[in-house]
């Protein structure tokens, strides 16, 4: 089985709770990639799918309640950017749902995902670290 993506000390903000939560997103983009490769159950697809959708909304919100913590400056865009992501996640859950699941809709959203999450990580979230750790949060 080839992984989609492995976690590497580049991808770190250097805030513990923030990568625990990107690791879990990797697993959730690995365990997708599995589910195409072993061409798993349309129930699979879909509850991988809609864990994908939840955890994402569930990681933006830590990500954000911690912004206004810290009255993060960026706040605002940064959000923008988590619901363009998660507007975008949803779009492909019905494109899939649509296509009964076809695997290459999933295919694309694991391209996608890859391509926006090290982009992200290093082009965005690295951006708050210097805050998050001035204010005690490492």
């Amino acid at each position: 089985m080839r992984t989609a993506l492995e976690w590497t000390d580049e991808l770190s903000v250097g805030v513990e709770l923030i990568d625990e939560q990107h690791k879990y997103f990797i697993g959730l983009i690995n365990r997708l990639v599995e589910v195409v490769e072993k061409k798993e159950p349309r129930s699979v697809s879909d509850m991988v799918l809609q864990e994908l959708r939840n955890y994402t909304k569930f990681h933006f919100d830590t990500e954000e309640k911690l912004f206004e913590q810290v009255k993060y400056d960026k706040l605002k865009e940064h959000a923008y950017e988590h619901r363009k992501l998660a507007s975008v996640v949803d779009a492909f859950i019905v494109r899939a749902q649509r296509s009964n699941y076809n695997y290459a809709t999933i295919n694309l959203l694991i391209a996608f995902l890859i391509d926006w999450l090290v982009f992200h990580l290093d082009k965005v979230d690295k951006q708050y670290i210097d805050i998050f750790h001035q204010h005690g949060i490492f």
